[in-house]
């Protein structure tokens, strides 16, 4: 077996397995399928019974926008473990000539790029690969400050852009997500010299989501409009870049949020109510909760996502990543990829009619904000965009820069100092992984954050009724 594969899912690995097996099915798709109907049956009948009485549907549908969030998930990371058993990414070479500069920018840019791609650049090599973030005092006598860094480059980011090429330490560029790559790692002379633009990219970079401001939100913007308008046919997933960059910042549910009449606190109560629901991605379900929420049904909603479709969806899909690994690891090394590819495929099949796969994606927030200022509600702030997707990520709070900091890394980031073995004292590295941005554990008090009995003065006075 691939250790990579065993190492990207090793938060999930072997925590939450089942009795049935893939190849007891006659095909992926019933394998899934029998899962979820077990895990209902055996933990979720109340939770069930509720939503269809919340949305006022029958089962079927429920089951229906269930699976399609399972398996756009599934095509996800059965993405992601394709790449790592083929260990085969684009030379740094191609990548530059298919960018087809002219000669000069080719020049100056050739050099920054082959700076950027040295192992000891994108690697963890000392302070220099961090930025620091804040620092907190306990408070306790003798015990001084813990400093939080995060890394220059998000562990998300370095999980799914590179491909460490076969017993070298080279780095080669997924094929899968070249368009978020190029966002990234890539600039236009002009840009390189515009310091908002680059400033910008190293905020989208690290994650500092509490630094960001309307023209970061634009920035990001037009990384979702790259992936849309690719014309590299043989280069990106749209899907699975789709997905994960929703997942990073969640514009294409904002966007959404922005298509209802609502007043002010009323946007930021949903984008609040739905920020479990954007650890999926975007589907169906996003819509139909979107389209539904009101100011009365609010706390409804939030409920049914944090106690069933978030809770459910992901044990799901923990059970179905473990067998696929232990499945793979049991057959011949040559069959691996074929079996991961009509695994795929299955997915693929079962998410035609999802909104990300079929639907004319909207997502200009900015501009969006704009106009619901100009034409139907004065009192927005100018950074009402940078507060929506705050508020979708980690609850805004609208307090000091300091304060902000603090609870944003309580809410965001996760506890990889051990990865991350600086050797400086009292130095504390927070980031995110992709697994991270599904497989979060929210509903485990013990191992939500590692921040969790950390308290900034958070207020939080969500009414927890029955929905």
């Amino acid at each position: 077996m691939n250790d990579l594969i065993k190492n990207l899912y090793e938060s999930i690995l072997y925590t939450t397995q089942s009795e049935f097996k893939i190849n007891d099915f006659s095909s992926f798709a019933d394998y899934v399928r029998k899962i979820y109907i077990d895990l209902l049956r055996r933990e979720y009948v109340t939770e069930t019974s509720k939503s269809m009485k919340l949305l006022e549907i029958g089962r079927t549908e429920l089951d229906n926008l269930m699976l399609e969030i399972i398996f756009l998930n599934l095509y996800e990371y059965l993405t992601l473990i394709l790449q790592l058993l083929k260990s085969k990414g684009e030379r740094h070479e191609a990548y530059l000539m298919s960018l087809d500069l002219p000669g000069e920018e080719y020049k100056k840019y050739s050099e920054r790029f082959r700076k950027r791609m040295q192992p000891n650049r994108l690697g963890l090599n000392g302070i220099k690969s961090f930025i620091y973030t804040c620092s907190h005092n306990y408070h306790f006598d003798g015990i001084p400050p813990i400093k939080y860094y995060t890394p220059r480059l998000l562990k998300a980011y370095r999980d799914v852009l590179f491909i460490h090429r076969q017993e070298t330490n080279i780095i080669d560029i997924s094929p899968y997500y070249s368009d978020i790559f190029t966002a990234l790692m890539y600039e236009k002379e002009t840009d390189f010299n515009n310091n908002e633009y680059m400033e910008n990219k190293k905020l989208i970079k690290s994650y500092q989501l509490w630094n960001f401001s309307n023209s970061t939100i634009s920035q990001i913007e037009d990384i979702y409009s790259m992936i849309i308008s690719s014309n590299h046919a043989l280069h990106g997933d749209k899907l699975v870049q789709l997905l994960f960059i929703e997942k990073m910042f969640g514009l294409i549910s904002l966007s959404e949020l922005l298509t209802k009449d609502c007043n002010k606190n009323e946007y930021i109560k949903f984008a609040h109510s739905i920020t479990l629901m954007n650890c999926l991605g975007y589907s169906s379900f996003h819509k139909t909760i979107i389209k539904e929420i009101d100011s009365e049904t609010a706390t409804a909603y939030e409920m049914m996502i944090d106690e069933h479709i978030y809770p459910m969806c992901t044990q799901c899909i923990t059970i179905c990543i473990n067998e696929i690994i232990h499945y793979i690891g049991r057959i011949a090394t040559e069959k691996r990829i074929d079996f991961i590819n009509r695994f795929r495929n299955a997915c693929i099949d079962k998410i035609q009619k999802s909104p990300i796969v079929a639907d004319r994606l909207t997502y200009n927030i900015v501009s969006k904000v704009k106009q619901i200022k100009k034409y139907r509600i004065k009192t927005l702030d100018d950074d009402f965009a940078v507060k929506l997707v705050k508020e979708l990520k980690y609850q805004y709070t609208n307090k000091n820069s300091d304060y902000e900091k603090e609870y944003a890394i309580k809410s965001l980031m996760r506890d990889y100092k051990l990865e991350y073995n600086i050797g400086i004292d009292n130095v504390e590295v927070y980031d995110c992984g992709v697994i991270d941005l599904t497989f979060d554990e929210y509903d485990n008090e013990d191992t939500k954050s590692p921040f969790y009995n950390f308290s900034v003065g958070i207020d939080n006075e969500t009414d927890k009724r029955n929905y």
